[in-house]
């Protein structure tokens, strides 16, 4: 606990104890902080000089820090450049050190699986590689023989730049045997595989989803905004002219009615213009225009009871000016949570319908 805290104020102090060694039988080629994933390397791996600045003694061998500049070097984070399927007899195409990845399905999720082949046995159409396993929830990184039918839409992965040399690459993989703390977030398949090749931890997977859920987010927030703003609009304006006409609270409900069932005309128009151009069935038609009016009765109950509440707050807060705006703000968050409960209400009628009409049919 002590360590994880440390390390989140004064950043990985990459101790000696936290070394895992890169080696080729017995030839040291560095070491790798298993903490933060920086990592030491010998001379020959080295390519810009400035990196040559930064070095440490390790047991009598001189390391030099290795740092990917991901600012500098965009590739390294990038979407491979190209890729390669590999169908049933070119598994000769492949190679020690290569990243592959293939096709899998978990819990009916759709995903590609990313290792790092450690070899090719071509008569027995196996790859050995070395990935993330998951034996329990912290998943395991672990050698496996996969026979070339499991691996179904097999990938290459081509790296035109940053990939570094099959010797690296292997012990960087090897370095992780054994090792757990997957995250599908922060360490995964495809992360441990990219390290392996470039020196850098990322996954295109991941960065996808993060696009794609910001795209999603932005689209709800959307769409309720713009449904908070129609109903926030039609409360508003019922309870202007209610006030102005100083009248009672049933004229309000009546005005608010009346707006709310101009947009359900409307919406069962153009529900029943699709029916007839073909764009959908009788049933949808007739489920869509009942699950309109249940959304707009609904919609219409709770957002007087919850305008008459609002109205009375605010009166009793800060006077008529905000017992007018008590009033409106809760009827137009009335009408948004009617509509919803409407929506459950006949969603769930109509699966205890399609229930009883199945069973009614079996008796038969």
């Amino acid at each position: 606990m002590f360590r994880l805290l440390q390390r989140r104020i004064y950043g990985c102090t990459c101790n000696e104890e936290s070394l895992v060694e890169y080696k080729d039988d017995e030839e040291l080629l560095g070491v790798r902080c298993r903490e933060c994933c920086s990592e030491w390397l010998d001379e020959t791996f080295i390519t810009d000089s400035n990196d040559r600045k930064c070095f440490k003694d390790y047991n009598g061998t001189k390391l030099y820090f290795h740092k990917h500049n991901v600012e500098q070097e965009p590739a390294a984070c990038d979407a491979p450049v190209s890729r390669k399927q590999i169908c049933e007899g070119e598994m000769g195409s492949l190679s020690s050190g290569d990243h592959i990845m293939w096709h899998r399905s978990k819990g009916g999720i759709d995903y590609y699986h990313h290792a790092i082949v450690q070899g090719v046995n071509v008569k027995d159409a196996e790859i050995n590689v070395i990935h993330y396993q998951k034996p329990d929830y912290n998943g395991l990184v672990q050698e496996d023989k996969i026979p070339f039918t499991e691996t179904y839409d097999l990938f290459k992965i081509i790296y035109s730049t940053l990939k570094d040399t099959t010797k690296l690459i292997l012990a960087r993989a090897r370095s992780f045997l054994g090792e757990k703390g997957y995250g599908i977030f922060t360490n995964n398949c495809e992360s441990l595989a990219k390290f392996c090749i470039t020196g850098v931890r990322y996954s295109v997977q991941v960065q996808w989803l993060r696009e794609k859920g910001k795209e999603i987010a932005v689209f709800i927030l959307a769409k309720s905004s713009f449904a908070a703003l129609t109903e926030g609009t039609k409360a508003a304006i019922s309870e202007a002219i209610e006030h102005m006409m100083h009248a009672t609270d049933n004229v309000g409900l009546l005005l608010f009615s009346g707006l709310e069932g101009c947009f359900v005309l409307r919406d069962s128009y153009n529900i029943l213009n699709s029916f007839l151009d073909g764009k959908s069935t009788g049933y949808v038609c007739i489920y869509d225009i009942v699950n309109r009016f249940t959304e707009a009765g609904s919609g219409i109950t709770l957002a007087y009871w919850m305008g008459l509440f609002g109205q009375f707050v605010g009166t009793s807060v800060g006077g008529p000016l905000c017992g007018w705006l008590g009033s409106a703000i809760m009827t137009a968050l009335g009408a948004l949570i009617g509509k919803k409960l409407g929506r459950l209400i006949v969603y769930n009628l109509e699966r205890v319908c399609r229930l009883c009409i199945t069973k009614h049919n079996k008796a038969n």
